[in-house]
């Protein structure tokens, strides 16, 4: 294996998400990030799942998948934020050197089977069909308990390329973007934030937990 993990505190467990990444194009002027951890469930690698950052503070980051060579891995997503969603499919996390992180849950599993007879539900899909949401495409929510307003909780999505999102508090904004399709996302919003901003081509969010 090509990359070792470097400054990262995290909890070894196996994701149990299946999916990947499709249609993964080349981008441009990606800024460094000297961290680079290699993701994966052997020792000394970058288990697949949710993370934070240990401080709390928001961090530059980005995801890539592996291309024919090291030099061709492909960013499938980049963001700064204090949170992040890492795929089995992913080839290496990276972020910027002062920033440790800290594992919380799995990656988010497939929640319905399909059969002959049409969907079949289990636990988890009849739970997300329960959930929170936040719908699909552009749009801005703000934060809150009252109808209408989005809740505080851990969301997740898996969003075509071109997703965009910010979610904004007093003291500034967090951030992310997709560059691939069938990519996912994870935003953390807490009470404290006040609006949450999405472009076209982001798919619906879901709760997965309570703030």
């Amino acid at each position: 294996m090509r990359r070792t993990a470097i400054g990262i505190a995290a909890v070894a467990s196996l994701a149990l998400l299946s999916g990947g990444v499709a249609y993964a194009q080349e981008l441009d002027n990606v800024s460094e990030l000297d961290n680079v951890s290699e993701v994966g469930t052997d020792e000394g690698q970058m288990t697949p799942g949710m993370y934070k950052t240990a401080e709390g503070q928001n961090c530059e980051w980005s995801r890539t998948v592996a291309g024919e060579t090291e030099e061709d891995d492909v960013v499938v997503a980049q963001g700064n934020s204090s949170f992040v969603i890492i795929e089995p499919t992913d080839e290496s996390f990276n972020t910027t050197a002062d920033c440790e992180w800290e594992w919380l849950n799995d990656a988010p599993p497939v929640p319905t089977s399909f059969s002959s007879s049409g969907i079949m539900l289990n636990t988890e899909s009849l739970r997300q069909m329960m959930a929170e949401t936040i719908p699909a495409g552009k749009g801005e929510y703000t934060i809150g308990e009252e109808e209408g307003q989005i809740k505080p909780g851990t969301y997740h999505s898996v969003s075509d390329a071109g997703c965009e999102w910010t979610l904004a508090d007093a003291d500034g904004t967090a951030n992310g973007s997709t560059s691939a399709d069938n990519v996912a996302s994870i935003v953390i919003i807490k009470d404290t934030d006040t609006t949450f901003t999405t472009s076209d081509n982001c798919a619906k969010w879901t709760e997965d937990k309570p703030a």
